[in-house]
């Protein structure tokens, strides 16, 4: 009769301690896996949940990338590319840890690893326009030009009429000294998207290109109203400024970019 009752006894604290563990872990995937979790308290609760999980390749993949994410927020930009990195080796088919780790070489001018990263999910998914948008901006700043008009050639049959995609071509063919092809590109972009303030940008180095001060001047200011603190705007007017011996205004200008993005595309 011991017997029996410490064995009905076992029975019941191993059913409690299960269902505690299984409580807990559920609590650490939460936490895991929240936006508004604390950096630190996300980290401890994604290795718990990693060292705990029985569950697909793909969902402990996702665990990775959250933790990875977590590590990102806390500066640990090494660990959290070892996360994704790890998050890749678990699911080799999943494109969003190759994404996110190319963001990271992108913070790092590390071109050639970002064009390798959107290289894998141009392989794994053909159809996806960001594969071969970001891409072709990675080829384009590391002088890539015939890349880059490439991929930006392949994302427009993707999404046709991309603003974007449309203002980085005609970048591309302006500093390949093809201002025709150019400005085709960069009015269609301003075109479809009025307010990018990036293709006004790029126009108004097309007009400078061709020596046309005033007309850079003019989409220089549109860039500038639609986004103040766009330094290179900013820059490229106070040149224009101090071409025409307007002094005053290209210190403004230079006074103002200091304060400005330092965006690149």
């Amino acid at each position: 009769m011991i017997r029996l009752i410490r064995f009905i006894l076992l029975i019941f604290v191993s059913a409690t301690l299960g269902g505690l563990a299984h409580a807990l872990a559920a609590d650490d995937l939460a936490s895991c896996m929240n936006e508004n979790t604390a950096p630190n308290a996300a980290i401890d609760a994604c290795t718990r949940a990693i060292a705990s999980a029985q569950t697909t390749k793909a969902n402990i993949a996702t665990l990775y990338e959250w933790r990875a994410h977590a590590r990102e927020k806390t500066g640990e930009i090494d660990k959290a590319i070892a996360d994704y990195s790890e998050a890749i080796r678990t699911n080799p088919s999943g494109v969003s840890a190759y994404q996110s780790r190319a963001a990271l070489f992108f913070a790092r001018r590390d071109y050639a690893r970002v064009i390798a990263e959107w290289s894998e999910v141009a392989r794994i998914d053909p159809k996806n326009p960001p594969a071969f948008i970001n891409r072709g901006a990675a080829r384009y700043l590391s002088g890539d030009l015939d890349g880059a008009i490439a991929d930006y050639d392949t994302a427009l049959s993707l999404a046709p009429d991309n603003g974007i995609v449309l203002s980085n071509r005609g970048a591309a063919w302006r500093d390949k000294g093809d201002l025709d092809r150019a400005f085709a590109d960069l009015d269609r972009a301003i075109q479809v998207e009025p307010k990018n303030a990036r293709a006004w940008h790029n126009r108004a180095l097309a007009w400078k290109r061709k020596g046309d001060v005033e007309r850079a001047i003019a989409d220089g200011s549109q860039a500038i109203q639609l986004d103040p603190t766009l330094t290179a705007a900013l820059t490229e007017r106070g040149l224009a400024y101090e071409k025409k011996g307007d002094v005053g205004r290209a210190r403004v200008d230079f006074k103002a970019r200091r304060c400005g993005s330092s965006q690149i595309l």
